[in-house]
């Protein structure tokens, strides 16, 4: 299957791409929680079509967005679900627009690898959160890894971004990156990387949401 680098963000509501919900408020509409979870699989379902087709980033970016609005409605009213997925989105976005100018890029070997650490963990646990089975909803396990496996590049090179910019941080510092205990200026250096890619790409993230 063809990778596109700049699908994939997907109805994730996690950053290391889990299609998980996050258990949060309480959703304010008339609708099941099970029929809001099933919209939110009609979604999903919508944008893999889309990656299917080769479809155009738009198009597949609109999907996306629509998926995880659904997916933070299943806890929340549309509002603040509409504003959380434009938060998590947009701030995600632009480190994934600055991974790319910077040239982080993920191999094939880490995709394959983190596909591989995927299985592994349903296969122990089960693809099961508060009786969410996303799996399920896909003609096939194969089409559904299919999915994951273009999903997941674009957080992966987020991750990876900010992986470079602490490890760089860290050395520059005379820092153990793998300690438990990272001062912190650490995690400033990461939140101002953050606030930057934010700002430099404010104009194409608010062009996404107006499309």
């Amino acid at each position: 299957m063809k990778r596109k680098r700049f699908l994939a963000m997907g109805s994730a509501l996690m950053l290391l791409g889990s299609s998980t919900i996050v258990s949060a408020g309480q959703a304010s509409t008339d609708l099941s929680r099970e029929e809001q979870v099933s919209q939110w699989y009609e979604a999903v379902q919508q944008e893999y079509s889309a990656i299917q087709s080769g479809g155009s980033e738009e198009e597949i970016r609109k999907y996306g967005f629509e998926a995880a609005i659904k997916a933070y409605e299943i806890e929340y009213d549309h509002e603040t679900a509409v504003e959380k997925a434009k938060e998590f989105y947009g701030q995600q976005m632009a480190l994934y627009l600055a991974a790319l100018e910077n040239g982080v890029k993920v191999t094939d070997e880490e995709v394959a690898d983190y596909i591989e650490e995927y299985k592994t963990l349903t296969q122990e646990q089960g693809y099961q959160d508060e009786g969410l089975d996303l799996m399920a909803s896909f003609p096939s396990e194969g089409e559904f890894w299919d999915y994951e496996e273009v999903k997941c590049i674009f957080p992966l090179t987020v991750k990876k971004y900010l992986t470079n910019i602490g490890s760089d941080y860290a050395e520059e510092m005379g820092i153990d990156v793998d300690s438990k205990f990272l001062p912190i200026q650490w995690y400033e250096k990461l939140d101002k990387a953050k606030a930057e890619a934010r700002e430099k790409y404010k104009e194409e993230i608010e062009a996404m949401f107006t499309e």
